[in-house]
């Protein structure tokens, strides 16, 4: 009777470490990539991951994920943070971080070809970006909200899916929880696209690229295929174990960029318990939909 209850144990033990393992290598590959371009390296010291902005003593940290994905940081370059008409911006202290395209610009200037496997590994070098510095301010003992917009948006659950759920609240806002596969293949092929009505997926396959110089071909290509590396999971299977109470989700129906949410990720949402609202502003404008919720008093942050 020992011996299999042992053999069960053991059945058991390695199952369980199988999925744990299947969950955590998510967009990770088992086989050694020989990189176009310098690999990309995080730094030893996670301050370097983000351009902070405000007071430091503040209690409430955000973190913000821009969208892109692109080789340059909004608010590095802007020196203004799209979020900052949030009614309490300046009792936060806002982090505005890093993605792995922003750290390491290079992966733009690959020298051959810019692979769905290097795709793959950007994807979760941001992620572990973004795990190193809600850590950080965890170990500090700060109270940590992550917000993301559009590929921002994406970010965030790829993270959830492969890391330990750190934050406090998680503020999610035009993103997807299952990306349409055509849209998928085509972002895998480097063309980009849209949606007609937020539902349709057009394809830019057959683009015309005469105008473009070599540099510009391989900076549009590469934004497609790191989207097409984060879009081709399906975060429903993906977060259907993990917690999403401490989720608010903003989408928008008639998303022209991203499309708008199916029933089938608005139902995982609600089921899921996460805060789910709907938006009449235009892909590049959703941000303002949670500025409004809050000054209404319709969500509380």
């Amino acid at each position: 009777m020992k011996k299999i209850i042992i053999v069960l144990i053991v059945i058991s033990t390695a199952f369980t470490s199988s999925k744990a393992q299947e969950s955590s290598t998510i967009n990770k590959t088992n086989k050694e990539i020989e990189f176009t371009y310098p690999k990309t390296i995080i730094p030893q010291d996670t301050t370097k991951l983000w351009i902070a902005e405000g007071d430091a003593t503040k209690q409430i940290v955000t973190i913000f994920l821009q969208g892109g994905p692109k080789d340059d940081l909004d608010f590095e370059t802007r020196g203004k943070s799209s979020w900052r008409y949030l009614p309490d911006y300046k009792e936060y202290y806002s982090i505005h971080l890093h993605q792995a395209n922003t750290w390491n610009t290079d992966i733009f200037r690959y020298d051959g070809e810019f692979t769905m496997d290097m795709a793959r590994v950007e994807v979760d070098n941001t992620s572990e970006m973004l795990y190193r510095a809600i850590k950080h301010f965890k170990d500090k003992g700060k109270t940590v909200w992550v917000m993301g917009h559009s590929y921002g948006a994406f970010i965030i659950p790829h993270y959830l899916a492969t890391r330990p759920s750190l934050a406090d609240k998680y503020v999610i806002i035009s993103g997807r929880l299952e990306d349409p596969k055509d849209e998928v293949d085509a972002h895998k092929k480097g063309f980009n696209g849209s949606f007609k009505y937020g539902v349709d997926f057009i394809s830019e396959e057959g683009r015309d690229f005469s105008d473009y110089n070599q540099a510009a071909i391989k900076y549009y290509i590469g934004k497609q295929r790191i989207k097409a590396a984060i879009g081709e999971i399906s975060y429903i299977q993906a977060l259907k174990d993990v917690d999403l109470s401490n989720v608010i989700y903003i989408y928008s129906p008639q998303d022209e960029r991203v499309g708008g949410l199916t029933q089938k990720e608005q139902k995982f949402l609600l089921k899921k318990d996460a805060k789910l609202f709907s938006s009449n502003w235009s892909h590049g404008k959703t941000i303002y939909e949670l500025v409004d919720l809050v000054k209404a008093e319709k969500l509380k942050l």
